[in-house]
């Protein structure tokens, strides 16, 4: 007997140990599994996400068809009626966002957890739906820990205090943020943006000169600094015998002010100041007359800029831009003629001009 014992001893020693770590490891100790009343429809799309998203945890969800909301007396009845430890629902109400609500017997207190709701797409209802799902799982979560430790420490089990408890408290201290658009971000920081586009520039009547304009700005809340670049293609006319070609060079920084219209469309106001070269190149067509040497022209100028900028992702912006360089010189073109100088052209000393932002980046 004794040596059908020794045998038998170490397939007795592994029983024990699958008895004592194996899967069923908890019910074998007799740890109870928490039974939760999931209030509402028990077909209905919270409690089937519920039910996913908990599966893995140790409790029981007991559906309860409870169409109106409990008071706390109400929720005790109920409790006790299914011999349950807690009650999970998800509270809603026209124009408030959802509360997932986990109301716990023993501590006879209940804890609310906001979602954002969900909008008209049968996609966003069922993402809401998906956080709803998550927060619950988050405070089952707690009371699962806090139970267990209850359990281990019942002494000190009322003096712990968890961070989620902490900051529970602070939150009730503490007034409630404004609702914030859906889509919307508050910048914080400055932000860098580069943009280029096409630049049409009225130098005067008859001459309109196109080119590019490049910029970069830095950008915090409703103030802009900025510094652009535009230079023009060559334009050459003909006039009175001469064939004369103009460019210009343009280089400005920028202070403005910016408004948000939209979560996407901003504009802003401001003005530029910098300094205009203007290029001068000429051909005589006509022997009577001779040519004068190319020659570069400058002047100060200050310029209000109006910007209207879409963004439809953070790092793309597309827009417009528009103003009028008013210059402190304006520029003259003479030819050398038998009978002397005379004037060729004159460029405005008010030239609008017109860009339009093809493609952007602001980070």
């Amino acid at each position: 007997m004794n040596r059908g014992f020794r045998k038998c001893a170490p397939l007795l020693g592994l029983a024990l140990l699958a008895l004592l770590f194996g899967p069923n490891a908890q019910v074998a100790r007799g740890e109870a599994r928490l039974r939760v009343l999931l209030l509402g429809s028990s077909e209905g799309a919270f409690a089937q996400r519920v039910r996913g998203q908990t599966a893995d945890l140790a409790l029981e969800l007991v559906p309860c068809a409870e169409s109106a909301l409990p008071t706390e007396a109400e929720l005790a009845r109920l409790l006790a009626q299914h011999g349950a430890d807690a009650a999970l629902w998800l509270q809603s109400a026209p124009d408030v966002a959802p509360e997932v609500r986990l109301f716990d017997a023993m501590g006879k207190a209940t804890q609310a957890r906001r979602a954002d709701p969900p909008r008209a797409g049968a996609a966003d209802h069922s993402a809401g739906y998906e956080i709803a799902a998550l927060l619950a799982r988050a405070e089952l979560t707690e009371l699962i820990a806090s139970r267990a430790a209850s359990s281990l420490e019942p002494d000190a089990a009322e003096a712990v205090i968890t961070p989620s408890d902490d900051a529970r408290a602070r939150a009730a201290t503490e007034p409630p943020e404004p609702p914030r658009k859906p889509g919307t971000v508050e910048p914080s920081g400055w932000h860098l943006g580069l943009a280029l586009g096409p630049r049409l520039t009225q130098a005067n009547r008859a001459r309109w000169l196109f080119g590019l304009e490049a910029g970069a700005t830095l950008s915090r809340r409703a103030l802009e600094l900025g510094l652009y670049y535009a230079g023009t293609f060559e334009d050459e006319r003909s006039r009175r015998g001469v064939r004369l070609g103009v460019r210009q060079d343009r280089v400005s920084a920028n202070v403005s002010g910016a408004l948000r219209l939209s979560p996407r469309l901003r504009l802003s106001l401001g003005a530029d100041l910098g300094a205009l070269l203007v290029q001068r190149s000429s051909a005589v067509t006509d022997a009577g007359l001779a040519r004068t040497h190319d020659q570069t022209s400058s002047s100060f100028m200050a310029s209000p800029r109006l910007t209207l900028r879409f963004c439809p992702r953070w790092f793309v912006q597309l827009g417009a831009s528009l103003g009028v360089d008013l210059l402190t010189t304006p520029v003259t073109f003479e030819v050398q003629a038998p009978t002397g100088r005379g004037e060729l052209e004159l460029l405005r000393w008010a030239q609008p001009w017109l860009t339009v932002w093809l493609l952007g980046f602001n980070r």
